[in-house]
């Protein structure tokens, strides 16, 4: 992949971002009279941002919180769940993660200054969001300027900045466009710095971050036809994650979006939506701290993906497919020992084939329901993996066993989704959910073959090993909920009960004396001193709380 960096870009838009030729149109007034409810999906508008992460503002959702991940990457949370149980859309498209140990979050890839804003679909995600929803659908929307209103060239922008004095923090975001009624063509950029974040106690290192991004969008409208061509840039330099064993070198690449629909004359619409991702990463444990050089580690992921949806609007009926598939590969090695490395995953295949149905309507006494129905075929596979050959013979021991292993699996999940609304006055409405949810085990949890401190984003200073033949998660939600709202307030209390069957998780190893002799053994592949050896097992997790 060639590599460039487009920093200057938003600078150069400094410019032209204020410069305007828009004829002014005088709009007539609209009074709207009676109570909105809350609306679905639940948005919160972008404040001005005063972190460069936007997972802060994820903060502000009901429900919903983040589990930091560095300075400018948060992994989102909701009702207790996280990492890839919970579906996390930008600009309406899902985003695959480079890092193992979600380095590069979804979130990571939008910069909080050109954030306009963050919702989340409260308690059961609706099937049309997406694939593998057990845990709900949050949503960040990027600065958008739309199309004018003649066919007269209108230049539109804005920009944002903000400083931060503990760390010397730097941000700037900046969109700018030229649009008519019919066309689009839009630049975004943003840059976000920053040194190691001081506390009373003194500094923390290494806790800087470096990060650029760079947009170009063009798009197109006419009698209800509509374009959209999206290319994104991201380059991440040299940024320090705290709580994990190694520190983002970069990460580099471009995400391609295609999206294109139409209304048509009989009051139907559909929607088509491509993306491409191409993203690689460096890391390493001794560029931002002290580390020996026998025990120095450099590691190299990537993923390639490609995904295709599309959905059909038919009077209360909504029909689509999904097709995402991905792969990832990570290899460990020593800058200092030329024959050092580790295949941690190799030639990582997921690909996931989906159908969906969603029915909106009115029941009898005034109650209105949605439903929905998604099938998923998850397919997975690896590559056959080694070592250096001066390893201990255990990792050989483990090696093999996984090569022997029946790589290819195949999921089939099944999500159904009833939820019930009700408007019992003016001011009051009640609704009742109750929905069946799946997830197929993600490809660390099925293919890290050895114990080596991959925790998803998790950082709870264990290693970890996967298990090949895991069972897929089987949720049931329950939720109940009150609407109540007047012309000057609103309340939704929410109580939910969520229970899932053969919960992935880790739990000590104590009956497997390979795994445990490998774990213990810290000359290689970075595996920190002192963990406490880890497997990925089956189990089951029963929570009932409010939000």
């Amino acid at each position: 992949m060639k590599h460039f960096k487009l920093l200057p870009i938003p600078f150069l838009l400094a410019g032209i971002a204020t410069i305007g030729h828009a004829e002014e149109i005088s709009l007539p007034t609209i009074s709207v009279q009676g109570v909105s409810t809350e609306l679905v999906p639940y948005a919160m508008p972008a404040l001005p941002a005063s972190s460069p992460d936007t997972g802060d503002m994820i903060k502000r959702l009901p429900g919903a919180n983040i589990n930091r991940n560095g300075p400018i990457n948060s992994i989102p949370q909701y009702r207790g769940l996280f990492g890839n149980r919970v579906n996390v859309l930008i600009d309406g498209f899902g985003q695959h993660e480079a890092g193992p140990n979600s380095m590069d979050s979804a979130l990571s890839y939008l910069a909080a200054s050109r954030t306009k804003q963050i919702s989340v679909y409260r308690g059961i995600a609706p099937v049309r969001t997406g694939i593998e929803t057990i845990g709900g659908t949050l949503s960040a929307e990027s600065n958008h300027i739309g199309f004018g209103y003649t066919n007269k060239v209108e230049i539109k922008g804005n920009a944002s900045a903000g400083y931060a004095s503990n760390g010397h923090a730097r941000q700037l975001g900046i969109t700018t466009a030229i649009t008519n009624q019919n066309h689009r063509l839009q630049v975004s950029g943003s840059s976000d710095r920053g040194d190691d974040l001081d506390f009373k106690g003194g500094t923390i290192r290494p806790s800087q971050h470096d990060r650029d991004t760079s947009g170009l969008h063009y798009g197109y409208q006419d009698n209800g036809q509509t374009v959209d061509f999206d290319i994104e840039h991201l380059d991440i330099g040299a940024s320090a994650i705290p709580n994990m064993p190694m520190d983002t070198v970069l990460f580099r690449g471009e995400n391609y979006k295609l999206k294109f629909g139409n209304e048509m004359t009989n009051g139907d619409n559909y929607e088509v939506r491509l993306t491409y991702q191409d993203i690689e990463h460096n890391m390493n444990n001794f560029e931002q701290r002290d580390k020996a050089m026998a025990d120095q580690r450099f590691v190299t992921p990537d993923v390639e993906a490609f995904t295709i949806s599309a959905l059909y609007n038919h009077a209360n009926w909504v029909f689509g497919f999904d097709i995402d598939q991905a792969k990832h590969n990570s290899t460990i090695f020593n800058p200092n020992n030329e024959m050092f490395f580790i295949e941690a995953f190799n030639d990582i295949e997921r690909d996931r084939y989906s159908l969906f149905a969603e029915w909106q309507g009115e029941l009898s006494h005034g109650w209105n329901v949605e439903t929905g129905v998604r099938y998923s075929l998850v397919e997975s596979d690896a590559g056959q993996v080694d070592i250096f050959s001066g390893l201990p013979a255990a990792l050989g021991v483990l090696r093999d066993r996984f090569n022997a292993s029946d790589l290819d699996q195949e999921d089939h999940l099944l999500d159904l989704v009833a939820i019930f609304k009700r408007e019992l006055n003016n001011e009051l409405d009640i609704e009742f959910g109750l929905a069946r949810k799946t997830r197929a085990p993600s490809y660390q949890e099925r293919y890290l073959w050895a114990p080596i401190e991959v925790t998803a984003g998790l950082a709870d200073g264990n290693s970890y090993i996967g298990d090949v033949n895991l069972d897929h998660e089987v949720a049931y939600q329950l939720e109940l909920g009150l609407d109540w709202h007047t012309d000057r307030f609103a309340i939704s209390p929410r109580v939910f009960y969520h229970r899932i069957n053969d919960y992935i998780q880790g739990v000590a190893v104590t009956d497997n004396p390979v795994v445990i002799g490998v774990s213990s053994n810290s000359g290689f592949g970075g595996i920190p001193r002192h963990c406490n050896p880890a497997m990925l097992m089956l189990n089951s997790m029963v929570s009932i709380q409010t939000g």
